[in-house]
């Protein structure tokens, strides 16, 4: 489903007289379909870079990102148009960080159930599921009309994991997502992630933790450290 031939990404620092630092230079890995590749290295290899260019947050310097897109057919997600990009991510991807960006004053369930509402599902229903869902992942009944910016960081990133999954995506792209959480959580999650392979999703992920690594990887690729 996924194809990385020789990615590579620069970032030019501008306040320090153009200079370019290295993020990670010729990565190409394959993925496929209903499989899970796990990102390993030391910090500041370039792991959540390699997600990030993937996701078209970050525009690779050099390189493809081949991805078989059920709408687009193939298509290289470091040099395709911006619509369809957004069009992808909307309708195929799920992107879980370790931060939640959400608007201020919306209440937790709607922010998890927004992707299904988006998507065309009736909002009750779509509610239904999304409370559903933080239930599973520990959120009491009392917090689903809540502000997400109210909570404390474990409780927001269990509401920015529901909100990445709820659709189960076909390509869900996991960035350190249990690094907030206590064991009870991180088993709900790593329930839920299995829940999602056996309908066929495809993952690629980053986890300090060798044992959740472990848990969820098919295959693991390694990033070099690099020498300064």
């Amino acid at each position: 489903m996924l194809k990385l031939i020789n990615l590579s990404k620069n970032f030019t620092l501008h306040m320090h007289n153009d200079k370019i630092i290295e993020g990670f230079i010729n990565v190409t890995f394959n993925v496929k379909e209903g499989r899970s590749l796990g990102i390993s290295g030391p910090s500041g290899a370039g792991k959540s870079s390699i997600i990030k260019c993937i996701y078209r947050t970050y525009l690779a310097s050099a390189g493809s990102i081949n991805y078989e897109s059920v709408q687009f057919g193939n298509v290289d997600l470091a040099n395709a148009p911006e619509h369809i990009i957004l069009k992808i991510r909307d309708n195929e991807m799920g992107y879980i960080t370790q931060f939640l960006r959400v608007i201020p004053r919306v209440p937790c369930d709607l922010v998890v159930a927004e992707p299904l509402i988006l998507a065309g599902k009736p909002a009750q229903e779509a509610l239904d599921m999304s409370r559903l869902m933080l239930s599973r992942l520990g959120i009491p009944e009392r917090l689903f009309g809540t502000f997400p910016a109210t909570f404390s960081g474990g409780e927001q990133q269990r509401v920015n994991i529901a909100r990445a999954v709820i659709r189960s995506p076909r390509l869900l792209l996991l960035d350190e997502p249990t690094a907030s959480l206590d064991n009870k959580s991180v088993g709900a999650v790593m329930g839920i992630l299995h829940e999602l392979r056996e309908k066929g999703s495809t993952m690629i992920g980053i986890f300090h933790d060798p044992s959740i690594m472990k848990e969820f990887s098919d295959s693991i690729y390694s990033v070099e450290e690099k020498i300064q």
